[in-house]
Formats: structure tokens, C-alpha cells, sequence
């Protein structure tokens, strides 16, 4: 069977894509702050994040975003 190593990376970096502009196509694009970017004061709970660690299967609601 093949090294499948390299299709797993692909794999997790287009479902971080996904992640990222279903969540990014939530917010308002005028006011809302790029929460990938931004660095939240509340750290005990879960954010976007550009790391695989809290990562959500399809996005982030506006709500749990900001």
C-alpha cells in the first residue's frame, strides 16, 4: 500500500480552508473583525484559530467567532 502521508496534509489543509471561509462568510464583512487574525482576552474558552487544535468541521457561528 502506498505512503498515504502526503494526501492526509492535503486533506487537513482544505478542511482548514473550509473552515476558514464558511466561518469568514458568517461574519459581517464591514464591521466584524478577521477572527483568524485577532487575539481574543478569554482564553478558557475555544476560538478560531489558524492551528488545527479547536478546529470546527464545517465554521464558526458569528457568535462563537467573536
Amino acid at each position: 500500500m502506498p505512503d498515504n502521508t502526503v494526501l492526509l496534509y492535503v486533506r487537513a489543509d482544505e478542511a482548514k480552508h473550509r473552515e476558514a471561509n464558511h466561518t469568514l462568510g458568517n461574519l459581517d464583512q464591514k464591521t466584524d473583525p478577521n477572527p483568524f487574525a485577532s487575539k481574543f482576552k478569554d482564553l478558557s474558552k475555544p476560538h478560531p484559530s489558524k492551528g488545527l487544535a479547536d478546529s470546527k468541521p464545517v465554521a464558526w457561528a458569528r457568535e462563537e467567532a467573536l
